[in-house]
């Protein structure tokens, strides 16, 4: 009877064969290359200014956002204050240029106006005497 080669053989050829190559050398550095110190310190100094862009970028949107609200405000202010309206020097109301006559003539009789009108003369009485 003849038997199944063993398989024992056929690893023994495999380790053979392993023996017979010789060992692959490891594959070279590659060549060390001199790298000028200056350069590395652009390098460095560029780093750290897209780092320090990134973070202002950052700071942005708030910063966008609240010049937006400030300029609003001064336009509203603007808009409230650079029409028409004069300020009444005795009573410190705001008085629109065109308003008619009635309404001005109201002013002038109203309570806010003849109040301020009196405590003004007063006081320039006053001083006049050299009481104020």
């Amino acid at each position: 009877p003849t038997e199944p080669p063993k398989k024992k053989k056929k690893k023994s050829k495999e380790k053979d064969k392993a023996k017979d190559v010789p060992p692959e050398e490891p594959p070279e550095p590659p060549p060390v290359r001199m790298v000028d110190p200056r350069l590395l310190e652009l390098e460095k100094s560029k780093l750290k200014a897209l780092l320090q862009l990134q973070s202002l970028s950052l700071q942005l949107p708030p910063l966008r956002d609240n010049t937006d609200n400030l300029l609003r405000q001064l336009q509203y202010l603007r808009s409230d204050t650079s029409t028409d309206k004069v300020v009444c020097d005795v009573s410190g109301n705001f008085m629109s240029s065109r308003d008619a006559d009635e309404r001005i003539a109201a002013h002038y009789a109203g309570k806010q106006y003849v109040g301020w009108k009196l405590v003004r003369d007063k006081l320039q009485e006053l001083q006049k005497t050299g009481h104020g």
